[in-house]
């Protein structure tokens, strides 16, 4: 009975460090400030995670559609591949937009961590592409 409760507190103790050296802190950007660096020229790539009929209907300007929502499974985030190699070696700043800033964009941002790219790199668009208020930066 012991050692199935050590072995059982081992595989805890295993599992909380890897799930926490996986966590990514996750870095937002305001609508406002991501106006900024569009309208700035400040280097940018800005990486949609919409499906394509919305990003169709809606997008950034320079937003590169990858169509991977909700980057859940394997074929999802290999629509994330060509992106990747886009920006992985490069310096710019990265957007991440989907929908409404969660869940899918958290996931697109740790697949890019995963393939290598810096973290302090990497941000999300707050609201998503639903908050975005410039329609001046629209592309349709």
């Amino acid at each position: 009975m012991k050692l199935t409760h050590l072995l059982g507190v081992a595989l805890m103790l295993t599992l909380g460090f890897a799930t926490s050296a996986l966590a990514t802190d996750y870095q937002f950007v305001s609508a406002q400030k991501a106006r900024e660096l569009i309208v700035g020229n400040v280097p940018l790539a800005i990486v949609d995670v919409q499906r394509e009929v919305s990003f169709k209907k809606s997008h950034i300007q320079g937003a590169e559609g990858t169509y991977a929502y909700p980057v859940v499974s394997e074929t999802d985030r290999q629509k994330l591949d060509g992106v990747i190699k886009k920006v992985k070696h490069g310096k710019q700043t990265v957007v991440v937009v989907c929908p409404v800033g969660a869940g899918p964009a958290k996931r697109a941002v740790d697949c890019m961590v995963k393939a290598g790219i810096d973290p302090a790199r990497l941000y999300i668009l707050e609201h998503g592409q639903g908050g975005w208020p410039y329609k001046d930066l629209l592309a349709n």
